[in-house]
């Protein structure tokens, strides 16, 4: 749980920062995109495969692949 709160709480303000399509913009997003889909792997083998304890780390990777689509269509 505590992990969640400091993947949620930085995402959050990764969403804050972000303003629009700078190269350093997408390469954040596609690092937090990474991290996200990572701790969400590890969420799922630590809980035997149950989805369910997992869902703010796959609403996480959801809005971290979000924001990385938006950054690349402003391009």
């Amino acid at each position: 749980m505590r992990y969640l709160l400091q993947f949620m709480a930085l995402a959050l303000l990764a969403g804050c920062a972000s303003s629009g399509g700078r190269p350093e913009d997408v390469d954040y997003a596609r690092e937090a995109l990474l991290q996200s889909v990572s701790a969400y792997q590890i969420c799922i083998k630590e809980n035997n495969g149950d989805p369910k304890e997992c869902d703010g780390l796959a609403n996480l990777e959801k809005a971290d692949e979000k924001r990385l689509e938006r950054l690349n269509s402003q391009k």
